[in-house]
């Protein structure tokens, strides 16, 4: 056992620390032959090859476990089973083109699925930020824009009160804050009947009130509600992904064991 920690401590994956404690001595001459061949092999892959490694590639069981229980992943466990696909195709180009130097790695490597159409959706639908794109759906488009037209037309409205004469009184400071997801202006408290509207927030003394005129009410509301439709719409794409990664999941377990 003090044997296998030693090992397992030189391993910087956590899946492959699991395999080296694993470990139990091979009496059956083949299979050590075997062993020894891919062992000398690797010694070579490293020695022609010394920034070889698995890259980005994670122990991603879990997230493949929760994903088969019905659990949507989220973007940034997707970009972790993204990038071990990548890892893994990247180990089997070149344990293939080198099979007749490597064969016996070349053999292990079989078991690195390319899983191109999971690789191409989740490409299609989440940028490098763990981020899901607009073009991941018709519908996310389309609400996404709304989205960011909505707030532009709050804005002017509120920066146009701003700017009226009639307001100048009224107006603490020039400028649009945000209370409660909700875009307010900040209104002298004296002045508080000046502008029709709801309150949100006010300041430590009292004196500068937050406040939400009567006339962006309706624009916030529908600004909010395209904002949660948005929310279910990537929920939605994200549960599409979590339900083809538990659909892989006998390959995705694959890729980790071989890696």
């Amino acid at each position: 056992d003090k044997i296998l920690e030693r090992v397992a401590g030189l391993a910087s994956f956590s899946a492959s620390k699991e395999l080296l404690l694993e470990l139990q001595p091979e009496t059956v001459l083949t299979r050590v032959r075997s062993l020894q061949a891919a062992t000398a092999e690797a010694v070579r892959l490293l020695a022609s090859r010394p920034s070889l490694s698995i890259g980005p590639a994670r122990d991603i069981r879990p997230l493949v476990d929760r994903a088969k229980l019905g659990a949507v992943l989220q973007a940034s466990d997707l970009l972790e089973i993204l990038g071990t696909i990548d890892s893994a195709r990247n180990m089997h180009d070149v344990l293939h083109r080198g099979q007749l130097v490597y064969p016996e790695l070349a053999a292990l490597a079989s078991g690195l699925h390319p899983l191109r159409s999971l690789h191409d959706d989740i490409t299609a639908t989440i940028n490098e930020h763990g981020e899901v794109v607009d073009s991941a759906s018709p519908q996310l488009t389309h609400l996404r824009r709304e989205v960011r037209t909505g707030r532009e037309r709050i804005m002017r409205r509120l920066e146009a009160m701003i700017v009226d004469p009639g307001n100048a009184e009224a107006i603490q400071e020039p400028i649009v804050t945000e209370r409660n997801g909700r875009y307010v202006l900040a209104i002298k408290a004296g002045f508080r009947h000046h502008i029709r509207g709801v309150v949100h927030d006010q300041s430590e003394s009292g004196a500068t009130l937050f406040l939400e005129p009567l006339a962006t009410v309706d624009m916030t509301n529908d600004w909010r509600q395209h904002q949660l439709d948005e929310l279910r719409e990537v929920e939605r794409i994200l549960r599409v992904l979590s339900n083809r990664v538990a659909l892989e999941a006998t390959e995705l377990r694959d890729i980790v064991h071989c890696l």
